[in-house]
């Protein structure tokens, strides 16, 4: 054994190695560390110059919790950007103005500047006011100064039809009434909208039985005779051949040539007047009648 006090045989090599060992073990992990980023960075580098990676999907927690909850940026319950891209929902609110940078799926709010138009399926409101509604009395054709809708008595049956538009057709009507002659039957959606008589190769009468057809205040066939009463005055019946009743109205509507309105109960019941027993004879007037169930039946256009 050694002296007391003396050291412990290779202690002195044993500490010096221990010592070395402290120094490695601590400085170590600083080296490593210095090596991975330098080694990340690198990769990093080169993927990029290489690689379009797009732009980065952030993290759900290093979002703001103000942005999470207004829609801005939204996230499923797993972290993941919702479907369509990471900007979620459009957040409420007024919407972009002219000028603003629009992203897909927004339009500019605002009125175009001055020197504008549209683009290509914008409707505008000229475009609007081109296409009329629709009549709340279902008339299309509306008849006045001897045109009927765009198309006007005086010219050919080929002409009207033309002038009506391709929804119309014509074909010939041998009969279209037992004391009138044969003519053309006018077509839409395969009714019968209206029969025109031609003299002289123009057309003179047109008559008709559709409601599509009626003057400019609504009156028309199958239009109730207390209605028209409301819209032209008291009424005087008349009877006609082939047991036709006629009717004038006080403000003179139905008391020319040009224009003759006939009135039934249904489609051939009457008379509707109540005529005294003995004027069977047509010409017989009356301001008497029974209205109850009696509609307008015709209405015969002539050119003047």
């Amino acid at each position: 054994m050694g002296r007391p006090g003396s050291a412990v045989p290779g202690a002195g090599r044993l500490g010096r190695r221990t010592e070395r060992f402290a120094r490695w073990s601590t400085a170590a992990p600083l080296s490593l560390v210095a090596v991975v980023a330098v080694t990340v960075a690198v990769l990093g580098s080169a993927c990029s110059a290489g690689v379009d990676r797009g732009a980065p999907t952030p993290d759900p927690d290093d979002v703001p919790a103000a942005i999470r909850s207004s829609g801005q940026l939204a996230f499923t319950d797993d972290g993941a950007p919702p479907v369509g891209g990471i900007d979620g929902p459009v957040p409420s609110g007024p919407g972009p103005t002219l000028g603003d940078e629009l992203t897909d799926g927004q339009a500019g709010a605002g009125p175009l500047p001055d020197g504008e138009t549209p683009v290509d399926g914008e409707v505008t409101q000229e475009g609007l006011d081109e296409v009329a509604p629709p009549r709340p009395d279902g008339i299309e054709l509306v008849y006045a100064d001897g045109a009927l809708g765009p198309a006007r008595l005086g010219t050919t049956i080929q002409q009207m039809v033309a002038d009506l538009g391709p929804a119309y057709r014509s074909e010939p009507e041998p009969v279209i009434r037992p004391d009138f002659p044969s003519g053309h039957a006018v077509i839409k959606d395969d009714a019968v909208v209206f029969w025109a008589i031609e003299e002289d190769g123009v057309v003179t009468t047109v008559m008709t039985t559709s409601p599509l057809v009626g003057l400019e205040d609504g009156l028309r066939p199958t239009l109730p005779l207390v209605e028209a009463i409301t819209l032209r005055g008291q009424p005087t019946l008349q009877r006609g051949t082939e047991r036709r009743e006629f009717v004038r109205f006080e403000d003179g509507t139905g008391g020319s040539d040009d224009l003759q309105v006939l009135v039934a109960v249904g489609r051939f019941g009457g008379p509707v007047g109540l005529y005294p027993v003995d004027a069977t004879e047509p010409g017989a007037e009356t301001e008497a009648f029974a209205p109850a169930e009696a509609t307008i039946k015709e209405l015969w256009f002539r050119l003047g």
